[in-house]
């Protein structure tokens, strides 16, 4: 089977890519060819090497490093599953370039406003380090000094009055010459089933010709952007006879999210629900002791304003901390600030608790200032260590490995939340709000004691403190997270499922075009 997977590098779609690319690896791993198009940027990911690269005969090269052909015949042009052994690479083309969009007006406007455009993505939103903390400190000092511009584009990533133009421009008016070159890729790979990483970006492919090809898409992110004031359900429902088959991570995204849509409504379009995973050979079972030694490794690497006034592990004049980690994108809607508001509370009773904030920063928010005006009003400065971003997928593990609960805080229904199954699989205690899948995740478990009233950061408290005075208890909680993993959440998994699904899809499809409803483009475009 040939799939043709499309992603976002954007960052208002959270962890999907990760997810996309770990479904793309393991669908490899089944024997199954995939070529991937990350619309707007770099589709980057943590856990295994990324490239782009360029798919179709007239680039020149494979994208598995051979000789390219000048035609589909014979087709060894294509992307091809890693042999047993080999290093996996996550390939992607990029196409729909994000500085092309970001610019209000006119397509020629637009294309010669984007090396400016391009320059403050790179200020606003620079790449990724592993350098040491002072040229973290010089970076951030060029940011501040650049932020004029940053400002100037109205940071249109996030955050900013122009990022529902730009999203618009970007999904639901994609310009012709990137809707062509969509065209180009799937001639070329010729794909049995095609899948959007998110109900988005589905106005975008309902565009191209109607190739009698099965569209798949899974529904977790659109409502980010809808929130954003992107205006997503016009342009999902005009696109609505395009999509064959819809896959949820979890029952309370279908009941809380798409059935609140007039989309799903009257059942017409088929729902299936597929848990996400995390990687089963990912390097969850690092040792604690080694998780330690990493993370204190990491945290010289930090800044001060990172570590906080207490360190990591804080001065040692206090009996061994009792440390909570916070890990998810830095963004409002994950409810960070509820966890400092609960270890305010666990301090005044005496528990020595920590807290630890790990995450991407959402471009052009101002969440993060929110949250260190809070640890100064709760004078939290001693015992809270705001660390950002990590370098990589190693530290995240670390960093969870040498906790010993993991807090979510999420103000709005989560519709699945993969941090919560990376923490299953360190095998760390899990707190969460009982609303969206955590419920039915920690069902699956057996166990939802942890699970607290939402937004009561009394009962999150109640909840930590209770795992911190029962180590017997918290311990039993990871061990049967870590099974549930093992058996249910993890990316081999996911992947078997939802290839039978595909197949499922493709035989429903059975070679027949979607019908006549919606615009269809001229055959050659």
């Amino acid at each position: 089977m040939r799939v043709l997977a499309v992603v976002s590098g954007q960052k208002w779609l959270g962890g999907l890519t990760i997810h996309t690319a770990l479904l793309c690896r393991e669908l490899e791993r089944l024997g199954h060819q995939v070529a991937v198009v990350s619309i707007g940027e770099d589709a980057v990911v943590d856990l295994f090497p990324h490239t782009r690269t360029r798919y179709g005969p007239r680039t020149g090269a494979r994208p598995d490093g051979g000789p390219a052909m000048d035609g589909p015949a014979g087709r060894t042009d294509l992307p091809q599953p890693p042999q047993r052994g080999e290093d996996y690479v996550f390939r992607y083309e990029v196409v729909a370039d994000a500085a092309r969009y970001l610019p209000p007006g006119r397509l020629a406007v637009r294309r010669a406003l984007a090396p400016v455009a391009r320059l403050g993505m790179a200020v606003v939103v620079p790449p990724a380090d592993r350098s040491r903390a002072p040229l973290r400190q010089a970076r951030g000092l060029a940011a501040s000094l650049a932020r004029g511009l940053g400002a100037a584009l109205d940071a249109g990533l996030s955050g900013g009055a122009a990022e529902a133009p730009f999203l618009a421009r970007l999904l639901l008016h994609t310009d012709e010459e990137d809707l062509r070159r969509l065209e180009e890729i799937r001639r070329w790979f010729q794909p049995d089933v095609e899948y959007a990483c998110d109900l988005a970006l589905v106005p975008m492919m309902a565009r191209l010709q109607d190739l009698s090809i099965p569209l798949v898409a899974a529904a977790q992110g659109f409502e980010i952007v809808q929130r954003r004031g992107v205006g997503l359900l016009t342009g999902l429902h005009a696109a609505r006879h395009r999509l064959d088959l819809v896959l949820s991570g979890s029952r309370a995204n279908v009941d809380e999210n798409l059935r609140q849509l007039p989309l799903f409504q009257d059942g017409a379009l088929p729902v299936r629900v597929v848990p996400y995973g995390v990687s089963l050979d990912g390097g969850w079972e690092m040792s604690r002791a080694r998780a330690v030694e990493r993370v204190r490794d990491l945290e010289r690497q930090l800044t001060p304003d990172q570590r906080g006034a207490g360190g990591l592990w804080g001065s040692g004049d206090e009996p061994p901390p009792f440390i909570a980690t916070s890990f998810s994108r830095i963004d409002v809607e994950k409810g960070t600030d509820l966890a400092l508001h609960a270890l305010s509370i666990l301090r005044r009773q005496g528990v020595p608790a920590r807290l630890w904030i790990a995450g991407n920063a959402m471009p052009g928010s101002a969440y993060l200032d929110v949250l260190r005006q809070k640890i100064r009003l709760l004078d939290l400065g001693h015992c809270v260590s705001l660390i950002g971003t990590l370098r990589d997928q190693s530290d995240k593990i670390a960093l969870l490995r040498a906790s010993d609960a993991f807090v979510a805080g999420f103000i709005r229904s989560e519709p699945f939340g993969l941090v919560l199954t990376e923490a299953f699989a360190t095998e760390l205690a899990v707190v969460a709000p009982a609303t969206g899948a955590a419920p039915e995740l920690m069902a699956y478990v057996g166990d939802t004691s942890t699970l607290y009233p939402p937004n009561d950061t009394g009962a999150l408290a109640e909840r930590l403190q209770g795992l911190h005075l029962d180590p017997a208890r918290r311990a039993a909680l990871a061990h049967r997270q870590r099974q549930a993993f093992t058996t249910h959440f993890n990316a081999t998994e996911m992947a078997r499922v939802t290839a039978a699904e595909f197949e499922r899809a493709i035989q429903g499809r059975g070679g027949r075009p979607h019908g006549s409803n919606g615009r269809r483009r001229p055959a050659g475009c």
